[in-house]
C-alpha cells in the first residue's frame, strides 16, 4: 500500500457493509477515485460529519499498487459550502447545480489525463457557487467548463452570425459537438438553439469559473435551454460509453474463446 495525503472533493457517498462508507473522491493526482471509509458510520467516528457531498478534504489515503479501492484513513475539513448544510433561500437550486456537476465528475475516468485540470475547475465551482449572485449563470459556465475538460463540449467554430439569420434555428450535434447552421437539415442527435441561445452559449463557453473576468449573465429563457443542452450532452456521452461497453461484452464475453 502507498500512503498519500492529498486534497479531495467528495462527489458521492454510499453505505458499505455494516459500518463503512463507499465514497467517490476527485483528486488532482488521480482524478476520480473510489475509497472505503471503514467504520465511518459508527456513532463515534470522526469521519461521519466530514464525508458530505461537495466538501473539500485533506485526505489521508492508502492506495493499492494493484489499483482498486483506496482506504480513507483520515481527513481534515478544508471547506464546506454553506448551501450544502443550510435551508437558506436559493440553497436548493445551488445544491441541484452542484449535484449535477458531481454526477458528471463521478463518471470521469480514474487517472484521467486531465485530472488536475478537472480538480481545480471543480474546486472553484463548488466553492464559487456559494457566493455567486446569479447561481444559474455561474453553474452554466462551470458545467460547460467541466464538460470541455472532459471532451464533451460543443465546438463553436466560425459560422455565420445568428444576427444574419434572424428567427432561424441553429443545431448542436450532441454526439460530435459540431454546430450546424440553419440551412443544414437537422439530424437525429441535433439539439436546436435560437440565435439568442447560440450567442449565450458562445459567451458561456468563452468564460471560466477559475478566471478573473466577470461571468456572463444568461437570460432565464436561454439558461433553461442551455441547461437542457448540458444534460443532453452528458446523457449522449453515457449512452455512447454504454454502447461501447455492450459491443465489448458481445465481442469478448460472447465469443467461444472469451473468458
Amino acid at each position: 500500500m502507498v500512503l498519500e495525503t492529498t486534497q479531495a472533493l467528495v462527489l458521492e457517498i454510499r453505505e458499505y457493509r455494516e459500518t463503512s462508507l463507499l465514497i467517490t473522491l476527485l483528486t488532482p493526482e488521480h482524478g476520480r477515485l473510489g475509497a472505503v471509509a471503514r467504520g465511518a458510520r459508527r456513532p463515534k467516528s470522526s469521519l461521519a460529519c466530514l464525508l458530505q457531498p461537495f466538501n473539500l478534504l485533506q485526505a489521508r489515503l492508502s492506495l493499492s499498487s494493484a489499483g482498486g479501492l483506496a482506504n480513507l484513513n483520515g481527513a481534515d475539513l478544508l471547506c464546506q459550502p454553506a448551501y450544502s448544510r443550510a435551508a437558506a433561500q436559493g440553497a436548493l437550486a445551488r445544491i441541484a447545480y452542484a449535484a449535477l456537476a458531481a454526477e458528471v465528475l463521478a463518471q470521469s475516468q480514474e487517472n484521467d489525463p486531465h485530472s488536475e485540470e478537472l480538480f481545480w475547475i471543480a474546486k472553484a465551482f463548488f466553492a464559487g457557487l456559494e457566493a455567486a449572485e446569479h447561481p444559474g449563470s455561474f453553474a452554466l459556465t462551470g458545467l460547460f467548463e467541466i464538460l470541455a475538460a472532459l471532451g464533451y463540449a460543443p465546438h463553436l467554430g466560425p459560422v455565420v452570425s445568428p444576427s444574419s439569420s434572424p428567427g432561424k434555428k441553429w443545431y448542436v450535434d450532441t454526439v460530435g459537438g459540431t454546430l450546424r447552421g440553419p440551412d443544414v437539415p437537422a439530424g437525429p442527435n441535433d439539439f436546436p438553439l435560437s440565435g439568442a441561445d447560440l450567442e449565450a452559449l458562445r459567451r458561456v463557453c468563452a468564460s471560466t469559473v477559475t478566471g478573473p473576468e466577470p461571468l456572463p449573465l444568461v437570460s432565464k429563457r436561454s439558461g433553461r435551454t442551455l441547461m437542457r443542452l448540458v444534460i443532453r450532452l452528458f446523457e449522449v456521452q453515457l449512452e455512447c460509453s454504454l454502447r461501447g461497453a455492450r459491443f465489448l461484452e458481445e465481442m469478448v464475453l460472447g465469443s467461444p474463446s472469451g473468458p
